[in-house]
């Protein structure tokens, strides 16, 4: 009895050291010459975004270098405003899960999170509005038209959350 569960284990043993290497075998030979297995799979997994690119006609160099800089001064006034709000929501998980849950905590950490987020939507308006007043009448009018991802600026989080979830 304990020689047949001691031949199992190590037959079992054995198989596993054969087929573990039979299979890796097999994945070096699936990739393609000159490419690891490792990169196969970093091909599957999404790439980084590109960099914005404002999909607007005629666009001068002195208009792309002052849109840039207006919404490079919006991420920067953003960040912290988004860092706050960030905190702010941890806090009110904390607050409203667990044994001492409180509303009133609760409700004060959402008026300061939906005054934050306020604060954010007045800069980009802000920001959009000086960005508008830079263009011309044509380019004016497909600004208005296109939403923000398809002029290739960041969308904010319900648009993300649409494009997360298929309808």
């Amino acid at each position: 009895m304990k020689t047949t569960k001691y031949l199992s284990a190590v037959l079992a043993l054995l198989l596993l050291i054969a087929v573990v290497p039979a299979s890796a075998q097999q994945e070096r030979e699936r990739a393609p010459k000159g490419e690891a297995p490792h990169e196969m799979m970093m091909k599957d997994k999404p790439q980084p975004p590109e960099p914005p690119r404002l999909h607007l006609p005629d666009l001068t160099k002195e208009q792309m270098e002052s849109i840039k800089k207006l919404n490079l001064d919006n991420e920067k006034a953003n960040l912290p405003v988004e860092n706050s709000i960030n905190e702010l929501e941890a806090k009110l998980r904390s607050v409203t899960t667990g044994d001492n849950a409180s509303f009133d905590q609760a409700s004060k950490l959402i008026d300061e999170i939906t005054a934050l987020r306020g604060k954010l939507m007045k800069n980009n308006i802000r920001t959009h509005l000086e960005v508008r007043k830079l263009l011309n009448d044509e380019q004016k009018i497909i600004f208005d038209k296109n939403p923000p991802m398809e002029r290739g600026l960041r969308p904010d989080k319900k648009e993300m959350m649409k494009m997360k979830r298929p309808d």
